[in-house]
């Protein structure tokens, strides 16, 4: 389970503060949340087994410690080394272009490889994937995520913690977005099927919750608050 799911994010956070002393008001919070076009998103920083990379590959090592990095570092500001060499375009993430095929081409999920995909990182990690353990679980799991683009195709939108609270600043376990150099928006390591549905509906705005911020994107923090 990531960094992001596990950390206790309703108070400030040691590395808030810290941007606050360096940046002033303009600071980035952790997983605070912003609004994004998601037409917009064309690279990401994913694990390995997203891409389709076996743990025996000579690559793995390199995009697992990008992903592990990328997850340790939300709130915090970055310079391009820290993030560029693991760039992969958001095409490549399988769970993306599975959900894409499905849900605006009309594949099965098996022919979109979506059930393949899965069982593949669930046996590459180790460990339960999505709350996945079995093919049963992830057939399951298909079904039900079905029934929620059903509902946001209905809506129109995707929901955000804003809906429930306007107290409630953080978007946690949102759609995770770093920006990167001048702003770009670039896919983390949450929210992959519903930043899928945002792109399969057209839609032109959704809530995501702030990754890493590359210094030069702070002048964008502010529309990107609105």
């Amino acid at each position: 389970m990531s960094w992001l799911n596990t950390r206790k994010t309703f108070g400030p956070l040691p590395t808030d503060i810290a941007n606050k002393i360096r940046f002033g008001m303009r600071a980035p919070v952790a997983l605070e949340r912003i609004w994004v076009d998601p037409k917009k998103i064309s690279w990401a920083i994913a694990h390995p087994a997203e891409i389709g990379l076996n743990n025996e590959s000579s690559e793995y090592a390199f995009y697992e410690h990008f992903h592990i990095q990328a997850e340790q570092s939300v709130g915090r500001v970055v310079c391009a080394k820290e993030y560029e060499p693991a760039l992969v375009p958001l095409e490549r993430v399988k769970k993306i272009d599975a959900c894409l095929m499905h849900w605006v081409h009309g594949l099965s999920w098996e022919e979109a490889g979506a059930i393949d995909n899965l069982l593949f990182k669930i046996k590459v990690t180790g460990r339960p994937q999505s709350g996945c353990h079995t093919h049963s679980d992830v057939i399951s799991r298909y079904r039900k995520l079905d029934d929620i683009f059903e509902a946001v195709r209905v809506s129109g939108s995707l929901s955000s913690k804003l809906s429930r609270g306007r107290l409630i600043r953080r978007e946690r376990d949102g759609i995770n977005i770093h920006l990167g150099h001048d702003g770009m928006p670039i896919f983390g390591s949450s929210g992959t099927h519903r930043l899928a549905m945002a792109i399969a509906l057209g839609l032109d705005r959704i809530p995501a919750s702030l990754g890493f911020v590359d210094k030069s994107a702070l002048p964008y923090l502010k529309k990107l608050r609105r």
